[in-house]
């Protein structure tokens, strides 16, 4: 591993690679721009079909009639929209036992149903 490392660094240091090594910072900076372009591209493009999850509900095993120990518990998690009629994908835990749900979309917010566990 020494050797490997002492011939990089040697490599680096040769007169007639300093006019290279020069050049490198604008192709890699040309790189880095083209990657977040394509970066900025696909998000562009799955934005729409990623949503928010918020879910509502009272907190489990608790009988009291206490008002302040009533109230509901608020979580939320993400998930995505994966086939046209609008089903949604997001993880089990997300709405496990969740009597009511909302969906949060980029551009409007719909009230929505657990469909399944898997």
């Amino acid at each position: 591993m020494k050797r490997v490392l002492q011939v990089v660094a040697n490599h680096a240091c040769q007169p007639e690679d300093i006019q290279a090594s020069e050049a490198a910072p604008t192709a890699d900076n040309d790189l880095l721009d083209a990657y977040s372009r394509a970066i900025i591209r696909a998000a562009e493009k799955v934005s729409p079909s990623v949503v928010n999850i918020d879910v509502r509900q009272r907190p489990r095993g608790r009988r009291t009639t206490h008002p302040r120990l009533r109230q509901e518990v608020r979580s939320n998690g993400s998930g995505f929209i994966f086939t046209p009629d609008g089903f949604i994908l997001t993880n089990s835990h997300v709405v496990h036992h969740a009597p009511a749900i909302e969906v949060m979309l980029a551009v409007d917010e719909r009230g929505a149903a657990v469909m399944g566990p898997e």
